[in-house]
């Protein structure tokens, strides 16, 4: 007769089958019969996490990473996930310790770079971002998804400068249509034509 870890393995053996043939629910399932037989069981715990990551079912995911840890503290991989799970959540400074974490346990690890590049853009903290992106692309300078985060975070810094500009110059010169066209679709990509119209203004001023 079977013992219990050889079944446990069973069950987690065919979760792991469900999940590689996108059945994530049927993963779940599978994962949670291991468990009930070993409860400790980290590798079926993260799994499990994976399963509920690609299920959106982020509240659940970041408990059962939360679980793995407990078992597992020196996997940088399930403090990653974790950290995408609570950012999803939107449990951002949480989602910035778990990506620290991760980091400790390996520098170079640049999904977690990624995530905490990411997270410190919606904290508003884009100089700590761009750090994040550039230290990515010291490890891999060809990583597209470094080179455009860094691109749009610099986008959006430059606009913000532009914003703060008009802010004050508008109360002395009029300011061009242009301007407020660019910063009302954030589109960074047209910054140029922005500060080219308000030199233009601002020369013309000067002559007259």
């Amino acid at each position: 007769m079977a013992t219990d870890p050889a079944i446990a393995r069973a069950w987690y053996d065919r979760g792991n089958f469900f999940s590689s043939q996108g059945r994530f629910s049927d993963a779940v399932a599978c994962f949670d019969a291991a468990l009930a037989l070993d409860p400790e069981n980290a590798p079926a715990l993260k799994r499990k996490g994976f399963a509920l990551l690609k299920l959106e079912r982020y509240e659940e995911a970041a408990e059962t990473y939360r679980r793995a840890i407990a078992i597992d503290p020196g996997d940088a991989a399930a403090w990653q996930r974790r950290c995408y799970a609570l950012a999803r959540l939107d449990r951002l400074d949480e989602a910035a310790e778990c990506c620290d974490r991760a980091l400790l346990l390996d520098p170079s690890y640049c999904t977690a770079l990624h995530s905490k590049g990411w997270i410190l853009c919606k904290l508003n903290r884009h100089r700590e971002a761009i750090a994040c992106y550039e230290a990515i692309l010291r490890i891999d300078p060809d990583r597209d998804s470094a080179i455009l985060a860094r691109e749009q975070v610099l986008g959006q810094t430059a606009l913000d400068q532009l914003q703060d500009f008009v802010k004050v110059a508008e109360r002395d010169i009029e300011i061009p249509e242009v301007v407020y066209s660019v910063l009302q679709k954030r589109d960074y990509r047209e910054i140029g034509q922005a500060w080219e119209a308000l030199r233009r203004i601002l020369q013309e001023g000067r002559r007259a």
